[in-house]
């Protein structure tokens, strides 16, 4: 991470700069209350990074924070029309379309594959052998997807337009469903099914009010058959690693480093509820609240 700040310091700035140097067409009015929320949110998380033991570690938090803010910026002011905002998601739904591709090289041909030469993957046993995608990291490769199947399904059911735009959209979604899959994600799974459901309250309210739904039932219909097939295929090529996946649920909850972990973090929240222990500290701070029977190589800080 000491070789990302300066990149993230030039795209921060550019973000910031952007509105002066670009201006909108139309003027836009902001609420007083969300430029308040903004800046107090963006307050409270330098004074929580600011508050780390370790330098460092401090500085490159508050650089993602200040990089955020800058995108927050662009968002709402030359980012700020409906079209502008629609083609950034498509951006996004074609990555997470790319990534899966690239996961299915992994897994056909080549697992150690990264288009970035040099950017090696990381893990050890079972988690080299699951794809990631252009992540070094499967868990990582899982979360994008999520991102990018919430915005498609979003995208294909609420917004008005053209029936291709949102056929794309779900389309998009349901290949990026496909690499979550491949990616055996257990938290990627399960915080998707929470985001579905919210997504499936709001589209259900939405049939309460006319002119809100802009799909007739039908094709909805073969839409939602057509990805549950798709999944089914999916899901049996995969099973039986899926399985042990899920069937070690019980073991992460009590006497894996996982569970440990969790217990380990809650305790420390508990003691600096409100502005935390610093950014990242856990990393330090975790052997003294290692448990007793936590086994011997946990003592390691290195192993969080």
């Amino acid at each position: 991470v000491v070789f990302q700040w300066p990149g993230l310091l030039l795209l921060g700035c550019g973000f910031v700069m952007l509105p002066f140097v670009r201006r909108p067409r139309r003027q836009i009015s902001a609420s007083v209350l969300c430029h308040f929320a903004v800046a107090a949110l963006f307050t409270y998380m330098v004074t929580r990074a600011w508050m780390s033991p370790v330098f460092y570690l401090a500085r490159i938090d508050i650089i993602l924070i200040f990089t955020l803010f800058g995108v927050y910026v662009a968002f709402a002011t030359c980012l700020s029309n409906s079209r502008a905002r629609l083609i950034f998601i498509f951006l996004i739904l074609l990555l997470g379309v790319s990534n899966t591709f690239i996961a299915v090289y992994q897994l056909k041909v080549d697992l150690g594959f990264n288009v970035l030469p040099g950017y090696e993957r990381q893990g050890s046993g079972g988690q080299l052998l699951r794809p990631s995608g252009f992540f070094n990291l499967h868990p990582h490769f899982a979360g994008f997807l999520e991102i990018a199947v919430l915005l498609g399904i979003a995208i294909g059911l609420f917004v008005r337009g053209s029936g291709w735009l949102r056929g794309c959209a779900l389309l998009f979604a349901a290949i990026s469903l496909v690499g979550i899959v491949l990616s055996q994600s257990r938290g990627a799974l399960l915080a998707l099914g929470v985001g579905g459901l919210i997504l499936a309250i709001m589209f259900i309210i939405n049939l309460r009010t006319p002119g809100r739904v802009y799909w007739s039932m039908r094709k909805l219909v073969l839409w939602i058959l057509g990805i549950t097939v798709l999944l089914i295929v999916v899901g049996a090529v995969t099973f039986t690693s899926f399985s042990k996946r899920f069937d070690s649920v019980d073991q992460a909850l009590t006497v894996s480093a996982r569970g440990n972990f969790w217990a380990g973090a809650i305790d420390q929240w508990i003691e600096a509820p409100m502005f935390g222990t610093g950014a990242r500290s856990f990393h330090y701070r975790y052997p003294g609240y290692r448990p007793p029977e936590a086994p011997f190589h946990q003592r390691d800080p290195e192993f969080t």
